[in-house]
């Protein structure tokens, strides 16, 4: 058996990579793409089943109104904040005037309305989404508000489509549609502490530098690997290159089999 050393301890998490247990690094990383009308109260589930305990991203674009056209239009200029002329996304309904709101923010409103001029942009979720087929559902909350109206949640699957629905009280003077894109979270393989386990998957993160550490990236002593368990991992981490060659892996690849024993230089 060879003691561990730092080379491998560098290469502990792309290991991980490699067996699948923390991170799915797809080529394709869009898994789904819907539009959704505001003016609906009816649900929508998605079409594919997401995997259980993988992060997945929600990201949402678009604007709506919540207001009847006379709402806007009673008096000029009769509202508060800067409404938007048009929504992002057509809906092929009649327009409503102007939009103020999109899934996280209202941005503005008609003074007949109980809007807060003082307080606009004002944090208001607009979806309700489940990812457990309905057994419990989360709003769509952001604490920034986004001059773009687009907004990303982390999200992990529970082997069942998503599912959305709007939230609002009356659904008929609602006019606006969403593009809500599912994609697989990319692996992040920044290391703070630079002793070779990922943030992500840390527990220990501020490990002494030079430390030997676990799979957990806390300090431990006395760790061994085989030279046949070194090779296993040159030939994970060839079977990634492709991946990771943003990263100067070529390198590190050749300094890990130079201390697994299985080249010379």
């Amino acid at each position: 058996m060879k003691r561990k050393n730092l080379l491998y301890v560098v290469f502990l998490s792309t290991l991980l990579i490699c067996l699948g247990n923390y991170c799915a690094l797809a080529t394709d990383l869009l898994v789904e793409e819907i539009f959704i009308d505001s003016p609906t109260a009816t649900k929508v589930t998605g079409t594919m089943n997401l995997q259980k305990n993988v992060t997945y991203l929600l990201i949402i674009e678009g604007t709506h109104s919540l207001w009847a056209t006379s709402e806007w239009t009673d008096n000029v200029d009769n509202w508060q904040g800067i409404p938007e002329n048009e929504p992002i996304f057509f809906e092929g309904v009649p327009l409503n005037n102007y939009v103020g709101a999109d899934t996280a923010f209202r941005f503005s409103c008609p003074e007949s309305t109980y809007c807060n001029k003082d307080k606009l942009p004002i944090s208001t979720a607009f979806f309700n989404f489940s990812m457990d087929n309905e057994s419990s559902w989360n709003k769509t909350i952001s604490e920034v508000y986004s001059l773009k109206h687009i907004y990303t949640f982390n999200i992990v699957g529970e082997g069942y489509p998503i599912i959305l629905k709007c939230i609002d009280s009356s659904y008929p003077d609602n006019y606006g549609k969403y593009k809500l894109s599912i994609v697989k979270k990319q692996c992040n393989l920044l290391d703070t502490d630079n002793d070779g386990v990922v943030d992500e998957i840390d527990e220990c993160s501020n490990t002494p530098l030079n430390s030997y550490v676990d799979s957990k990236g806390c300090t431990a002593d006395g760790i061994f690997i085989s030279s046949q368990q070194a090779s296993q991992i040159v030939n994970c981490m060839k079977s990634i290159q492709v991946i990771l060659d943003s990263i100067g892996i070529e390198d590190a690849i050749r300094a890990l089999e130079i201390s697994a024993g299985v080249r010379n230089k």
